[in-house]
């Protein structure tokens, strides 16, 4: 290096920089034009917010582009604005399944009431449906062959637990959530709300669950709601089948264990698999075959 001269070299560019640093303390050339710049952008601000809405449409354009080409099929909703509750999705799907099973559902002012052994596929349809609410408002895209439907307010009412911090029991935080849901309801002259409930009241007893969620969808099939709920009280489903449109998912037994078809189909389920699961868990016999029995006893009861 000393032979190059390029150690020279080198230090002399450090003298510079550090003379200029000297310079630029002195007399703010930074500071002064950091707020040269201000004053050019404050005349081109309406110029730079348009490209600024330009660039930012542009890229979620691109994201959406992306997201449609990364879907097996996809179909543009058919939105109506004229503040009509209701929806008919054909062959609707769960955009983050890789193999899901497609149902077709239409929802008017009835509202669907829908019941089904567990692991049949309930919860997995309601957020079908609210996942393609959303993208139908926001992206204008449904992972379905196609999809009607007014505009919504989204309210739900399906992942719920406890909090210990707030002291807030399960149904607490469920009978909260619920009161929000009503609450978004009861609006009148807003977009109407898509009410979606996995499961009312199921953090306490079977009496007042009961009692309590034939009330509340009684009062919910009267306001600005498009309703559907899922939940595996039967007896709720026969007391409210006049009101509500009732629809199930079921499983069958075989020599392998449960099986799902994860269809959906008219009427109230007639199938359980509670009990089932046990045996297929390998729980105690014992404790299957007194589940079972007491099981039958109760329906006799009935």
């Amino acid at each position: 290096l000393k032979k190059t001269g390029l150690l020279h070299q080198r230090n002399f560019y450090s003298d510079l920089d550090f003379l200029y640093d000297y310079f630029n303390y002195f007399f703010l050339l930074e500071v002064r034009a950091f707020y040269a710049s201000l004053g050019e952008i404050k005349k081109r601000i309406a110029t730079l917010r348009e490209i600024y809405d330009i660039i930012a449409e542009l890229d979620a354009l691109q994201a959406v582009a992306s997201y449609r080409e990364s879907l097996p099929g996809y179909t543009e909703p058919d939105l109506s604005g004229n503040g009509a509750a209701y929806i008919a999705a054909t062959d609707i799907r769960h955009p983050l399944l890789e193999d899901p099973v497609a149902n077709s559902i239409t929802i008017d002012k009835q509202g669907v009431l829908i019941t089904g052994s567990n692991m049949s596929g309930k919860s997995t349809f309601l957020r079908t449906l609210g996942v393609n609410a959303i993208f139908a408002q926001t992206i204008y895209t449904c992972t379905a062959s196609s999809y009607r439907a007014g505009f919504f307010r989204v309210v739900t009412s399906i992942s719920r637990e406890d909090n210990l911090a707030a002291g807030k029991s399960f149904y607490y935080q469920e009978a909260e959530r619920l009161l929000k849901l009503i609450r978004a309801a009861e609006q009148v002259g807003e977009t109407p709300a898509f009410c979606i409930i996995d499961e009312l009241l199921s953090g306490t007893n079977y009496t007042e669950r009961l009692a309590a969620s034939e009330a509340i969808l009684n009062y919910l099939a009267r306001k600005n709601a498009l309703v559907i709920i899922a939940t595996h009280d039967l007896d709720l489903a026969e007391r409210l089948q006049g009101l509500y449109r009732c629809c199930h998912f079921t499983d069958q037994v075989g020599r392998d264990g449960l099986s799902f078809d994860y269809k959906l189909k008219e009427g109230i389920s007639s199938t359980r698999n509670a009990i089932k699961l046990l045996a297929y868990l390998n729980y105690p016999e014992e404790i299957v075959e007194q589940a079972n029995q007491k099981a039958g006893e109760a329906g006799r009861k009935q």
